[in-house]
């Protein structure tokens, strides 16, 4: 038959003596002083150990990862802090999805207890979680290419290409930028400067960037529209009155061109005597270098001379 002897501890207001083993009791007189944090008999009582941990906040990368992670142990008894003993895990520190936003809850599993005396100690939970903030990735600059056109009369550039920079791997077309480029202006030219003016980003992924530049430049040309002519007749007989050539002139576009004028020999005045001119066309000072006028075909108004039985003699005698 046992025993059981009320007895004074060290570990307690009360004590049940087994033989000759203690073992201490779940509570302590209010007029003894409390144990050390460091107190091996504490330490000893209190094998459950709680696990706590900080993220540390990150850059949206497109991944689910949190790398940066501190631990920090309590005795989950009395919540003192312990030091002699580390908490670790294999595992990496994740999310449940990859995007950026505030506050994000991070889970954490597979965790152990490492240093001398960790297998005196058990964790209340080897699956923790805490929160970490992960911040918009910035754009700060893109690069694009403009297409040449051909004289159109507008500054609209037609953007072939946009290059992000510093866009997460795999990211690629799941961040699209909004805007539109123009010419510096509208006349035809080689190498004109375009620029881009972008109003943001758009795209599935599009939430987890900020722009940080929203202009860009680069270079285009701006080639001059090509004219078809068409020719009229251009061979006449003298009868003193003046000569002219029709022409008519349609753009790439087959549009009626009709702002250019014809010369003879130079002339804007169309000739009436007799002889050989060559026609050309002329466009005004603020066309001339955006429109091609060089299909114009070789012509000459020809007015020949008139025949005798053009003429009427009057004052001879009868």
């Amino acid at each position: 038959m046992r025993n059981d002897v009320f007895s004074r501890s060290p570990f307690g207001r009360k004590a049940y003596a087994h033989g000759l083993h203690f073992e201490p009791a779940l509570d302590r007189s209010p007029l003894e002083p409390p144990l050390p944090p460091d107190s091996p008999i504490l330490a000893r009582w209190s094998a459950v150990l709680a696990a706590a941990a900080v993220a540390e906040g990150k850059t949206y990368d497109g991944s689910t990862a949190v790398p940066r992670t501190r631990y920090t142990l309590t005795d989950a008894q009395t919540g003192n802090s312990v030091t002699n003993i580390e908490v670790t895990t294999a595992e990496t520190a994740y999310t449940a999805d990859a995007n950026a936003g505030q506050g994000k809850l991070v889970y954490i599993d597979g965790l152990y207890l490492t240093g001398d005396g960790a297998a005196n100690y058990t964790l209340q939970a080897t699956s923790i979680t805490t929160t970490v903030d992960v911040a918009k990735r910035e754009i700060s600059a893109f690069q694009f290419t403009a297409a040449d056109k051909v004289y159109d009369g507008s500054t609209a550039a037609q953007v072939t290409s946009i290059t992000l920079d510093n866009l997460a791997v795999g990211d690629e077309g799941d961040v699209t930028l909004v805007g539109s480029a123009a010419f510096a202006d509208a006349g035809a030219a080689a190498g004109k400067t375009v620029t881009y003016a972008a109003t943001g980003l758009t795209g599935p992924k599009a939430g987890n960037y900020t722009l940080q530049s929203t202009a860009a430049t680069t270079q285009a040309s701006i080639a001059a529209m090509p004219l078809s002519f068409t020719v009229g007749a251009a061979s006449f007989a003298y009868d003193g009155t003046a000569k002219t050539v029709a022409v008519t002139a349609v753009d790439q576009k087959g549009a009626l061109f009709t702002n250019f004028e014809v010369l003879y020999a130079g002339s804007t005045e169309a000739p009436c005597g007799a002889g050989t001119y060559a026609v050309t066309v002329q466009l005004p000072d603020d066309l001339a270098g955006n429109y091609d006028i060089s299909s114009f075909p070789t012509t000459t108004l020809t007015i020949a001379q008139a025949g005798q039985d053009q003429l009427t003699i009057v004052g001879l005698p009868g």
